[in-house]
């Protein structure tokens, strides 16, 4: 096995493995890196996409507060949500549900 610099052993863009429909060209080939350190260590910037914290991305714990969408579905379908049947509600609860 050779280094070489082609794309065929990559994934597509929609994940699937490709099938390698041939061996490897000459063309194709690559070179050992030289792992020589001349002078000091430069470093190079290079834009990439990162997942900042408005970004969701696979296996991600989101905590989401649900609080406004409660309060618009007890509003809207004047349900208590979240609760046990036969549980009595506060008169706090009532006045709001009541408030409409």
């Amino acid at each position: 096995m050779g280094i070489s610099r082609d794309n065929w052993h990559k994934r597509c863009k929609t994940g699937e493995k490709r099938k390698p429909y041939h061996k490897k060209r000459k063309h194709e080939l690559g070179c050992p890196a030289a792992n020589t350190k001349i002078g000091t260590r430069r470093i190079h910037t290079v834009h990439v996409r990162e997942a900042g914290p408005h970004q969701v991305v696979k296996n991600c714990i989101v905590l989401i507060d649900s609080t406004s969408y409660e309060q618009w579905h007890e509003s809207h379908y004047e349900l208590p949500l979240g609760r046990k049947k036969g549980v009595k509600l506060t008169t706090e609860e009532e006045e709001f549900l009541n408030k409409k």
